[in-house]
């Protein structure tokens, strides 16, 4: 059990040098769980942890300063986002061809996976997604109570087209990771516009 004692200490200003490091070689998203992993003792000693594609060294000098270059002398403003918002949703919409309104940003993929599944999947409008898989959004949905459907990747270990366009009817949200985490198994570009295509037509 976690009490509020061991998380202060864990997690307290005597940790704070050591988040510097940290966060630059994995990201914001790990750094709390990093220093309560030895509490909880979810992770043995010694194991490797590449949830976030680790790096123990962080990006290099190249790679910041032509991250700089491109945010320019005051697209890199501080707060959530960058001042930058506003043309990458522009460009993005653009891409795609779509309006900037079905554009959304988001703070790394977790913020947009859960406003997705709280947004689509329901009591009576279940997540469908195969198993396994990453599992943001199916963990999100069962902690709101609302129903996973699992579909079992094949012999290859690939995602089944056809079961998962007939399980996706009535679903409320359909979890699409390609290629897929973490068995690194892809769909081409064909079949998934086509798995798309038939899904928006099956089940709209």
């Amino acid at each position: 059990m976690l009490t509020r004692r061991d998380f202060v200490q864990a997690a307290g200003i005597g940790a704070a040098g050591a988040l510097t490091s940290m966060i630059g070689a994995r990201g914001r998203e790990h750094a709390v769980w990093s220093l309560l992993e030895p509490t909880l003792h979810a992770v043995e000693p010694g194991i490797i942890c590449l949830a976030s594609n680790e790096n123990p060294v962080g990006p290099g000098k190249t790679v910041l300063d032509a991250v700089r270059t491109a945010f320019g002398p005051t697209g890199a403003q501080p707060g959530r986002y960058s001042g930058a918002a506003s043309a990458l949703t522009e460009e993005i919409a653009k891409q795609f061809k779509v309006k900037t309104e079905n554009v959304v940003l988001g703070c790394g993929s977790t913020q947009i996976l859960r406003s997705a599944t709280h947004l689509f999947t329901a009591k009576d409008k279940p997540l469908v997604g195969t198993i396994p898989t990453y599992e943001e959004c199916a963990g999100y949905a069962s902690m709101m109570g609302h129903p996973v459907t699992g579909v079992a990747l094949d012999s290859e270990f690939r995602i089944d087209l056809d079961k998962m366009a007939n399980a996706a009817k009535g679903a409320g949200l359909i979890f699409y990771c390609n290629p897929n985490n973490p068995t690194a198994t892809y769909v081409g570009a064909r079949a998934t516009r086509e798995f798309i295509a038939r899904v928006n037509r099956e089940s709209p």
